[in-house]
């Protein structure tokens, strides 16, 4: 398995290199081979392809709050969604990619301000 990002934020980043291990983990459980997969950050260019995970995703359970539909964004919404991400220095996003195709994600978005300790983290893993 590879896995890399960017190294210009502050622990924040630290936090995902984290949560990219309990990825690997969840896929382990779930019985993937890790050696085929490849973890980095989001990148605008990666828009069309987590839209069309989001739609596999949200077709896998009723746990999410979108469906088999996926989000209700465009593409150029999901890359700008994804620039925000990558300019906020507490928040990051990784994929998990197997075979060209986004197989999980984790994110963690920072609060802002006096919550600044605080974050939001989501993950999802194809079944």
């Amino acid at each position: 398995m590879f896995i890399y990002g960017k190294t210009n934020k502050n622990s924040y980043f630290k936090y995902c290199c984290i949560y990219k291990f309990v990825v690997v983990f969840i896929f382990l459980e779930k019985g993937y081979k890790v050696d085929n997969i490849i973890i980095k950050e989001a990148s605008p260019e990666d828009a069309l392809a987590r839209i069309e995970y989001s739609k596999k995703i949200g077709s896998e359970t009723d746990n999410l709050s979108f469906g088999a539909e996926g989000f209700p964004i465009s593409v150029e919404g999901e890359e700008e969604y994804i620039r925000s991400v990558l300019k906020d220095e507490r928040s990051c996003s990784f994929f998990a990619w197997r075979d060209g195709e986004i197989i999980g994600d984790v994110s963690l978005s920072g609060m802002p301000r006096r919550m600044n300790h605080r974050a939001e983290l989501g993950l999802t893993v194809l079944k």
